[in-house]
């Protein structure tokens, strides 16, 4: 490929990547695919021959994009806050352009500076203290990891070179008696003056000594991340994870200080040395935080680095309101979130801040002649900083995004999925089947079904096997929950609705004509919101089996989902009535889904006109008493009249279902709200005094009347 065949397939693949994202509301959150795939689609040998750019570029959907979890669709709620923008893609095209490798000042002199201005950019957006800066005058330092699980092991490494060097200093008398000791017996008796001594091959790093490391113990939360754990472990030390509570600024788990100073003494008792806590500010179950004022006090009278994972809910210190996430903050030895998290910047970007950089230095530094230059006295090398020796000009993707976007853009956007989040909350806590953990906090909601783990197991499997929407699960001293983030920037309060309703849908058993019409309604339907909740048509249908009903009333046809669900429900020679004054959304919805199923069509006769005219005409023919079932899901103000036609077509014995009884709680908080609320209301008050029936309301979906015919 030469620059003119760059440019022109480059400018194919910026579309291509701009036409997904405009594309994103057709596809889903979760591909329909199992492991293995790959071998029915690419060959398994590689091509020896090069091949055209078009089938290349034909490829990328069908093989990559169809079968890739979209993480940045509005349904996808797994895991935690995802990011990404095309300022931040611009940075990606423009890093992989120069592909240079910044592992010196001397290598990358533009990558090694930007990346000094813009981790000092987003400190002092979130408000760490100077002593971070890269332009503070001290020791301080920030630097661009790949991720927080990369700066936690750092940050677990540079504790550990601390607490080893500080082991060997406190101890140096009895090191230099105990080595002295063990040389003099092996002294000859003549020992000449121009003697040397042998040279050790074997090399033994002072500040990572494998005698002391045994001897250490570092901490953590029992929700800190699977990383911390993960980092120890390699690491080689000690681990105790220390059981939270629930409770604390977040009624949120945490742990309480006298846990922690409790395993301290009890480690230093048995001759181990405490030599770091990994603290952490939004916790990946449940986005709970450490008092990190209180831990970190402990930490510094007691000598032990303190690292501050803030991985998940660093991103939202950036607006001031929300900066008490990280109250104590200047008690840290090191610090990191991951701005790929939120802040619009893809990943891999992942800011650490050391206090003491220099210190850390000293710990990783591995000099080679080939990576020497003349400015590295006065200048930043982070290879000094990071495991790897090479490094990506990620700091392009906060300059970009930062400058093109600005900061109150991105304030906007996590207060927004605060929001979102807290719309969602709401919806759960006035659910009578379903419960919080905790109360939603920075853009997360845990929340659970009522009965048991199993039932929540599978619900969650059934939410994921449908594929509309993503969600994972989590599990604390035993309780499984489900989790619900606000991912995407592009999630709005219509996809809180849609994701609840596709909740609720799992807790009840649909025929596939049922699902078919739902899910067309919800994804086509303009008022796809007055589809009746499946867990009511559920009722409905049960009534319908219990009462042995042959005839049903259906007061409002919409894309005749409700009709179908009632058919379902019926035995072969059972009749649906249905009647709207429109049949716009049934015709271009409903009918192509129905005309599938005969035996279900069969059993519905759907009238265009007003219902009020339509019952007339079956009570003039006759038919009161005649008809078993009615559910009324129409326009509201006349709800009052429409009960009072089907009590007289409804026979002794039969069922009415009022819809919408609650009505958003208006008919209680907001009785004369409108028209439709007082025709609500009006029917509920006339359904409850009315001597022919008996009735009650059930706190169900939007609320149901349920009215008896005596």
């Amino acid at each position: 490929m030469d620059s003119e065949a760059f440019r022109k397939y480059g400018k194919e693949m910026v579309d291509l990547v701009a036409d997904y994202w405009d594309s994103m509301r057709d596809r889903q959150a979760l591909p329909d695919v199992k492991p293995g795939y790959i071998w029915d689609m690419v060959p398994k040998e590689p091509p020896t021959e090069p091949e055209d750019w078009k089938k290349i570029f034909a490829d990328i959907d069908p093989v990559v994009l169809t079968k890739n979890t979209n993480w940045h669709h509005p349904h996808f709620f797994a895991y935690f806050s995802t990011a990404c923008s095309y300022p931040s893609i611009m940075a990606d095209i423009l890093s992989g352009g120069i592909s240079s490798i910044g592992f010196s000042w001397k290598s990358s002199p533009s990558m090694t500076e930007l990346e000094m201005v813009t981790t000092d950019w987003i400190a002092k957006a979130i408000g760490l203290p100077d002593v971070f800066l890269n332009s503070d005058p001290g020791s301080g330092a920030g630097v661009i990891q790949s991720t927080a699980s990369d700066a936690t092991f750092v940050a677990i490494l540079s504790a550990r070179a601390r607490a080893v060097s500080a082991y060997k200093e406190n101890n140096k008398l009895t090191w230099i008696y105990s080595a002295v000791s063990k040389a003099l017996p092996k002294l000859p008796f003549k020992l000449r003056k121009d003697e040397k001594d042998e040279e050790d091959p074997v090399i033994t790093f002072e500040s990572h000594d494998a005698s002391v490391i045994s001897k250490l113990v570092g901490y953590c939360s029992e929700q800190a991340h699977s990383s911390v754990h993960k980092g120890m472990m390699l690491a080689g030390v000690k681990m105790r994870k220390l059981k939270t509570v629930i409770g604390g600024r977040f009624k949120n788990h945490y742990i309480e200080a006298n846990v922690l100073e409790a395993a301290i003494q009890e480690d230093r008792a048995r001759g181990l040395i405490p030599f770091i806590y990994v603290a952490t500010v939004g916790t990946t179950n449940t986005c709970g935080a450490d008092d990190l004022k209180v831990i970190g006090q402990i930490c510094n009278r007691e000598k032990i680095w303190m690292h501050v994972d803030a991985a998940y809910a660093g991103s939202f210190a950036i607006c001031p309101e929300l900066r008490y996430l990280l109250d104590g903050i200047e008690l840290a030895d090191s610090f990191n979130f991951n701005v790929h998290k939120a802040l619009q910047i893809n990943f891999d970007c992942s800011p650490m801040w050391f206090k003491d950089a220099k210190e850390a230095t000293k710990y990783f530094n591995v000099e080679a002649e080939y990576l020497k230059h003349e400015y590295q006295a006065v200048t930043a090398d982070y290879r000094h900083l990071q495991i790897a020796l090479g490094r990506r000009f990620r700091s392009l993707k906060i300059w970009f995004v930062f400058r093109s976007l600005g900061i109150e853009y991105l304030q906007g956007t996590l207060r927004k999925r605060i929001e979102l989040a807290e719309e969602f909350g709401e919806l759960i806590s006035k659910d009578p089947e379903f419960e919080t953990i905790v109360p939603p906090h920075l853009g997360l909601v845990c929340f659970r079904h009522k009965s048991n783990n199993s039932f929540n197991e599978k619900l969650l499997a059934s939410i994921n096997d449908d594929f509309r929407i993503h969600l994972v699960g989590a599990k604390i001293d035993d309780v499984f929950f489900l989790r619900l983030a606000i991912c995407s920037v592009e999630t709005v309060s219509s996809d809180i609705t849609f994701a609840y309703q596709v909740i609720k849908d799992k807790n009840v058993h649909e025929a596939e004509i049922e699902k078919e019409l739902k899910n067309e309604t919800l994804e086509k339907a303009e008022y796809y919101f007055m589809l009746g909740a499946p867990e009511v048509l559920q009722l409905c249908k049960n009534f319908i089996q219990l009462i042995k009903a042959k005839k049903v009333l259906d007061f409002g046809t919409f894309t005749g989902a409700s009709a179908a669900a009632f058919s379902v429900a019926l035995e072969d020679d059972g009749k649906v009535l249905s009647m709207d004054i429109t049949h716009d959304f049934l015709d271009s919805i409903g009918m192509p889904i129905i005309e599938k199923y005969p035996e279900i069509k069969k059993k519905i006769e759907f009238r265009k006109g007003s219902a009020l005219e339509i019952v007339d005409e079956l009570l003039k023919k006759g038919e009161a008493g005649k008809w078993d079932f009615a559910f009324i899901d129409a326009d509201k103000q006349n709800y009052p009249i429409y009960y009072e036609k089907a009590v007289e077509l409804i026979r002794p014995g039969g069922v009415i279902i009022l819809d919408n009884a609650l009505f958003f709680g208006t008919v209680v908080n907001d009785p004369d709200k409108d028209e439709m609320t007082r025709g609500i209301v009006k029917a509920n008050e006339i359904a409850s005094a009315d001597p022919r029936t008996n009735s009650f309301v059930l706190n169900l979906a939007d609320g149901v009347h349920i009215i008896f015919k005596k």
